[in-house]
């Protein structure tokens, strides 16, 4: 006979026909995976959504490899109520110093740094001397601060009298960082901070891209520990709910904990690294197993309550519900696959890894449950006296399959086109769905980095950089200084954009003071290295002009980077052979991510005609193609309308979720239809074997569901944003999914199955009267 799973069950049958074999080799790979878990290391850049061979990511990229990355800075925010007098600043003025001597770090600029306007001839002195004024005469010091083109807006800001919040800007070594990782320092450089201000009426705050990337790490870190430990005991108490015996439960838990530990040791082997997407496999393979371990034991279990001994039953249960174990693993691998065409490098990685992950749990789970059975049961005899305590008796999971067995008898046609109504109307909701994309959404809702950076945002009115790349050819004729002007002032004349630095800046500066080119060139080299090469980098031709955004949605941001562009054109004409590129994480975000939304749709979109088209060819019937078409829609649209009435948007994150759980929804399908061809084979009519196999499989379906949901519900408990609508949608739409499952599918076959009798009832007479 024909198998649906391909002939992948038959590594289940060579397990029950050798069981202490098949442990010893799973054994041996569980070593060997386990070897493989620490190679798993976190990989968090919040630039890694939109890492592609895109051309407006590698301008991005380019602009960091000739520019210091501010992906590298660490930004203290030190406030006070009495900032502005002289033992304040004083004491911030130390801890500027104190951080110029921390080992990792690189640079530090802070309004310490900054220099006065030099007197023709003279040298820069520094802003604030080594003495500061007293109470009487520091105002006019601090206005003459406030003023300072490279302070202003951007290094410090008065609160009240005396109060104020200034920004010391930490570069961290990339060296060290590659040597001592990351968390270790950022610690350094926190300890630095608090030791320094020691009791001085200071609250200082760490933020900026790497504290961000520290408190990413530390959520998924947590998050993992929730994953593992509330999905595994979860489907474990399921499981004793359901089996009522030790021996059942072990042998439903066994497989899915060890596909996890086999499945995250190879991802480590392979070289994958973790991030907030790759995080989620774990759970997803956990339920993903415990539902086919669920099925397989109740099958086991059922035939060794039918008088099979443990190696006949398993060998039945391999057989018969093995392939649609393996055709669901399939589809869902297949729908998961789909992600590997997306445009980002991160989403392609989950793609891969899920759908890898997905299959190796598949063949850990055919070949442990079968073996294990095996050994653990034996002649059965012991699991037959207990058979009082068996799965059919319990209400709870018969009652609303009853339900639904007489709505689909009794109003198929009705049950269709309401569900088709329904179908069609969150479909409608569905499409009104716009691309959404937030830097801040990416990080913890109650991370102190981001509450820091609000305040950075909130004091300095942005905190997210622009940049204008400018690039000139060697032959280029034109001043590089003049370039920067009108770039310069092209970006000041544009609302939303705040906070300008630039060559532009340090030269209008010097010219407001009286100095010449000559003398502007002079007192340029001798400003921090620091400064400058966040300005120019005279080897490349290339020079930067950076203005401020705020943390704007996608479509804003999309808007108001096509603004900026527009604007240069007129630049652009006037210098033909220079490349000016708006750029930056902002910029990057903006214009990838609505089009990566949108590729993620047509994702969707190709592994539902993928996985539609898996069930006709493994069933070899185009009718439980066409028929599992509206009832596999459902939870997508579903998911939808979930999205509109919480009046949220399609981010990457959702779109992701819609494709795993369509993958995951059609399982149910694919259980359902299989038991119904084994009705269909007994010599059953269409309609009534698609009731009997609703009353056989219903309630197995209601408990799967139930394992999935409650798995991915330790989602919710996550401090990532996309993770928690991740969590939701998916626990929306494999709701949805069992709805369809044993409601609208069973009713459209009954109906299909008497319109298809009538319609040969009726050909029958006709041709007799010839």
């Amino acid at each position: 006979m024909w198998s649906i799973g391909f002939g992948l069950e038959r590594i289940g049958l060579a397990a029950v026909a050798r069981p202490l074999t098949t442990l010893l080799l799973l054994a041996v790979v569980v070593i060997a995976a386990a070897s493989g878990l620490p190679k798993l290391k976190p990989d968090d850049a919040l630039s890694d959504l939109f890492r592609s061979g895109t051309p407006a990511y590698a301008d991005y990229r380019l602009m960091r490899e000739r520019f210091p990355s501010s992906e590298l800075d660490l930004l203290v925010v030190a406030q006070s109520e009495q900032l502005l007098t002289p033992e304040t600043l004083e004491a911030l003025r130390s801890l500027h110093l104190d951080l110029e001597l921390t080992g990792p770090v690189a640079g530090v600029l802070s309004p310490f740094s900054m220099r006065r306007r030099p007197p023709p001839g003279g040298l820069p002195s520094q802003l604030f001397p080594d003495e500061l004024p007293d109470a009487n005469r520091l105002p006019a010091l601090v206005e003459e601060a406030l003023d300072h083109p490279f302070i202003k807006d951007s290094l410090l800001a008065r609160r009240g009298k005396n109060g104020g919040i200034a920004l010391i800007i930490v570069s961290l070594d990339q060296a060290a960082v590659a040597a001592q990782g990351l968390e270790a320092v950022v610690g350094i450089v926190d300890r630095s901070v608090h030791t320094s201000i020691g009791s001085a009426p200071i609250r200082t705050r760490i933020t900026g891209v790497p504290a961000l990337q520290m408190e990413i790490r530390e959520a998924i870190r947590r998050d993992r520990v929730i994953y593992n430990l509330v999905g595994f005991a979860i489907g474990f108490l399921i499981s004793l709910f359901v089996f009522r015996r030790f021996d059942l439960v072990l042998l439903t838990s066994i497989a899915p904990a060890a596909s996890v530990l086999i499945g995250l040791g190879a991802l480590g082997h392979a070289g994958f690294r973790l991030n907030t997407l790759v995080n989620v496999i774990p759970p997803l393979v956990l339920v993903i197993a415990f539902s086919d371990s669920m099925h397989l034991v109740d099958r086991i279990r059922r035939e060794i309550l039918s008088g099979h001994d443990a190696r006949t039953a398993a060998r039945i249960a391999v057989a018969g519900t093995g392939p649609a174990c393996a055709l669901t693993s399939l589809t869902t691998a297949a729908s998961m696959l789909s992600l590997f065409f997306s445009s980002s490098a991160l989403i392609r990685d989950f793609g891969l890894a899920s759908g890898f992950v997905t299959m190796l749990a598949y063949f850990v789970v055919i070949a442990l449950v079968p073996a294990l059975a095996v050994l653990v049961f034996g002649d059965g005899s012991s699991l037959r006296r207990a058979r009082a305590l068996g799965f059919a008796r319990i209400p709870v999971l018969e009652a609303p399959i009853a339900w639904t067995r007489y709505a689909a008898a009794t109003a198929p046609g009705t049950i269709a086109l309401l569900g088709t109504a329904a179908i069609i109307a969150c479909a409608c909701l569905h499409l009104a769905l716009e691309p959404r994309y937030r830097l801040s959404d990416q990080v913890p809702t109650a991370s102190p980095a981001v509450a820091a950076s609000q305040l950075v945002d909130a004091t300095f009115h942005a905190a997210h950089p622009l940049h204008v790349m400018i690039e000139q050819s060697p032959a280029d004729p034109d001043p590089a200084r003049a370039i920067d002007a009108e770039v310069h002032d092209v970006l000041s004349a544009i609302p939303g954009l705040h906070g300008f630095s630039s060559r532009a800046t340090l030269d209008r500066w010097l010219r407001n003071g009286g100095a010449d080119s000559a003398e502007a060139d002079r007192v340029r080299a001798l400003m921090p290295e620091r400064v400058l090469a966040r300005m120019e980098n005279s080897t490349a031709r290339a020079s930067l002009v950076t203005a401020y955004m705020g943390d704007l949605p996608a479509s804003e941001a999309r808007a108001l980077v096509a603004r900026v562009d527009a604007a240069l054109a007129a630049v652009r004409a006037r210098h033909p052979t220079v490349r000016l590129v708006v750029t930056g994480l902002p910029a990057v975000a903006a214009i990838e991510s609505t089009s990566m939304i949108q590729q993620l749709n047509f994702n969707l979109l190709g592994s539902m005609i993928v996985v539609i088209a898996m069930i006709g060819v493994a069933f070899r019937s185009a009718s439980f193609a066409v028929l599992a078409i509206l009832p596999n829609v459902f939870p997508i649209v579903a998911a939808g309308a979930i999205l509109f009435a919480l009046d949220k948007g399609l981010e990457y994150a959702s779109v992701v979720a819609l494709v795993v759980a369509f993958g995951i929804a059609v399982d149910d399908s694919i259980h359902y239809l299989n038991h119904l061809r084994s009705e269909q084979a007994q010599g059953r009519p269409l309609a009534d074997a698609a009731l009997a196999a609703l009353e056989r499989i219903g309630p197995l379906l209601i408990l799967t569901t139930c394992v999935l949901v409650a798995g991915m519900s330790a989602t919710i408990f996550s401090d990532l944003p996309p993770m928690r609508l991740f969590g939701l949608l998916m626990m929306g739409a494999l709701v949805a999914a069992l709805l369809s499952d044993i409601l609208l599918l069973p009713a459209l076959i009954v109906w299909w199955g008497r319109w298809r009798d009538k319609a040969s009832a009726g050909k029958a007479p006709a041709l007799a009267a010839r």
